[in-house]
């Protein structure tokens, strides 16, 4: 799985609502080009904030064993019942 980290610092921008906001905006763009995101606020030792940012691809294996499975599933044959020789009087 390919994965990056990126941090905005509070100290990099006007305030902290703006870091933040570049962060959140970095992580749709990502997500629009396939990538599972997860977001933190952290404090640095100065008691700054960090917003951080980490993006990682989902495996290949797993989308193509998850593709699989559902062609599998779609081309299932229904159960055959056997069905009783019964006479009724």
């Amino acid at each position: 799985m390919k994965a990056m980290t990126e941090t905005f610092l509070e100290t990099g921008w006007e305030d902290e609502a703006e870091a933040r906001q570049a962060r959140d905006d970095r992580a749709a763009v990502l997500t629009a080009q396939g990538f599972v995101c997860s977001c933190q606020d952290l404090w640095n030792v100065a008691g700054r904030r960090v917003f951080l940012l980490e993006a990682a691809q989902p495996e290949r294996e797993a989308i193509r064993v998850e593709s699989t499975k559902t062609r599998l599933d779609a081309k299932a044959k229904p159960l055959k019942r056997k069905l009783l020789d019964v006479e009724i009087f």
